[in-house]
C-alpha cells in the first residue's frame, strides 16, 4: 500500500462547515442569536481567529448578520441564494420547493418531449440502469434519490441541447437538495410509479406522451407539497425530520 501525505486541515473552513450546517439542518432557524465568538471557541476548541473568520464567511454569503453590540443572527434565506456555487445545500422550506418545482415543470417537461425526438440507444441504456437502481436501492431513500436526479439528468442529456445542458449543469446542486427533501417527504414510490412511464414513452419516441406524463409527475409533487408538506416548526428537522413525518403521515393514512 503506497503511502500518501496526510491533507491539511483548514480550521477556519472546519469551523465554517460546522456552524454552516447548524444552520442549514434547522438547528440555528432563521432569527436566532448564535453562541459568541468566545462561547464558539471554547465549544469548538479552537481559536476565537478561525471562528471569526468562519463568521465573517457566514456573513458574506448571506447566512448570518451581525447586529451592532447584539450578537450574530441567523438571517432569513431565501430562495435566490440557493444558486451561490458556495452554498450546495440548504435547508429548503415549503415556498422554496414550489419555486423549485414550478422551475422544474417549465424545465422538464420539454426535456422529456426533446429526448423523446432525439435519445439514441446509448441514452435508453443509460436510463434503463439508473432505472434499475432505482428498483435495487427503493428501500434507501438518500440513496434513491441521488439516483432519480441522476434519472432527470439524464433526459436533459437526451434532449441533445447545449442550453438544456449547461442549465442542469447550473441548478444540478441545488436539484440534489430538492430531490432528497422531495424523497424524503414522499418516498420512492412515486419515482417507480411515474419514471418507467416516461422511459417507455422516450423509447417509442412518443414526444407528446412522455411531456404529459413529465407534467403529471411533477404535478402530483406540486399538489402534495402544497397540501401537505409541513411547514414552521414541523419543518425545522431538516431531512431526517421530513422521513419522520412522512412515516407518521403514511401510519396515520393507514389507521
Amino acid at each position: 500500500m503506497a503511502i500518501r501525505r496526510i491533507p491539511k486541515v483548514n480550521v477556519s473552513q472546519a469551523v465554517f462547515e460546522q456552524l454552516r450546517d447548524q444552520i442549514f439542518s434547522g438547528n440555528w432557524p432563521p432569527g436566532s442569536r448564535i453562541p459568541s465568538e468566545n462561547e464558539l471557541a471554547r465549544m469548538l476548541g479552537v481559536s476565537r481567529i478561525s471562528v471569526r473568520a468562519a463568521l465573517q464567511k457566514l456573513n458574506t454569503l448571506g447566512l448570518v448578520q451581525s447586529r451592532q453590540g447584539g450578537g450574530t443572527f441567523v438571517t432569513d434565506v431565501t430562495a435566490d441564494v440557493y444558486l451561490n456555487p458556495l452554498i450546495p445545500a440548504l435547508a429548503l422550506g415549503k415556498h422554496d420547493l414550489l419555486e423549485i418545482l414550478e422551475f422544474r415543470r417549465v424545465y422538464e417537461v420539454e426535456n422529456a418531449r426533446l429526448a423523446a425526438m432525439r435519445r439514441t440507444e446509448k441514452d435508453l441504456e443509460r436510463l434503463e440502469a439508473i432505472m434499475d437502481r432505482m428498483c435495487q436501492v427503493k428501500e434507501d431513500l438518500s440513496l434513491f434519490s441521488i439516483e432519480d436526479l441522476n434519472f432527470h439528468l439524464e433526459v436533459a442529456r437526451a434532449a441533445k441541447n447545449s442550453l438544456i445542458l449547461k442549465v442542469a449543469q447550473i441548478t444540478k446542486d441545488i436539484l440534489r437538495h430538492h430531490m432528497k427533501e422531495i424523497v424524503a417527504f414522499r418516498g420512492s414510490k412515486d419515482g417507480l410509479y411515474y419514471h418507467p412511464l416516461i422511459l417507455e414513452a422516450i423509447a417509442a419516441r412518443d414526444a407528446q406522451r412522455a411531456a404529459e406524463i413529465m407534467a403529471e409527475h411533477i404535478e402530483t409533487m406540486i399538489d402534495d407539497v402544497r397540501e401537505h408538506y409541513p411547514e414552521g416548526e414541523a419543518n425545522r428537522g431538516g431531512v431526517e425530520g421530513r422521513e419522520t413525518w412522512r412515516e407518521d403521515r403514511h401510519a396515520e393514512t393507514e389507521a
